[in-house]
């Protein structure tokens, strides 16, 4: 081949390959902006936001997920106010600005995956994955739970109902200790759970 030839055919592949590059790169900042965007929404406890920038199969999830997580708030609340002390140490808090601007991203066509640093004897970070719908990249935020979405929103309206019950007689004075109510909530939660199947398998016969 010739020498002009030789750097015609590489000025091709350069031009062609270089827009892909920046477009690349362009996703990475993309799938940052908008993972950030979601954190801040669920920092809010903001539904309509958080609804804005999840994917449209993670909306269906987030009025139970709130919910989940304000029964929780108040059991907190009450758990300080009697003992000083919380009843659950799961803040369901988002990945901050600088953790997420920290984390790799991988793309993958239409999917996207944030993984997140870690300390060395820490626990290992579950990594957060978007998915591009339309010309927007959205959270997927149940992609990494291994659960079927029916049991899932089962186990959120389950969790709110039971932190609910546990909130009421904790105020009433009915645990004497934060294991005594963390027990409580246990067996609701699973009492809870279980009527909840019962009910779905007898409907479903």
């Amino acid at each position: 081949m010739a020498r002009g030839t030789m750097l015609s055919v590489i000025a091709l592949v350069l031009a062609t390959a270089l827009p892909a590059l920046s477009a690349r790169a362009d996703d990475r900042a993309d799938v940052k902006a908008a993972a950030t965007s979601f954190g801040d929404a669920v920092a809010a406890r903001d539904v309509a936001k958080m609804k804005a920038n999840c994917t449209a199969a993670s909306a269906r999830f987030v009025d139970a997920f709130v919910a989940m997580v304000q029964s929780f708030q108040k059991l907190n609340d009450a758990g300080m106010s009697r003992f000083k002390h919380r009843i659950t140490e799961n803040d369901f808090a988002p990945r901050s600005a600088a953790e997420i601007n920290a984390a790799d991203v991988s793309v993958d066509g239409d999917t996207a995956t944030l993984a997140f640093k870690s300390d060395a004897n820490g626990p290992r970070v579950r990594p957060t994955v978007l998915k591009r719908e339309g010309s927007s990249w959205r959270v997927d935020f149940v992609a990494g739970m291994r659960s079927d979405p029916e049991k899932l929103l089962m186990f959120l309206d389950a969790s709110a109902k039971a932190a609910g019950e546990t909130t009421d007689e904790l105020n009433a004075g009915k645990y004497a200790s934060v294991d005594e109510t963390q027990g409580a909530l246990r067996r609701k939660i699973s009492e809870t759970l279980k009527r909840a199947a019962a009910s779905t398998a007898k409907s479903g016969q």
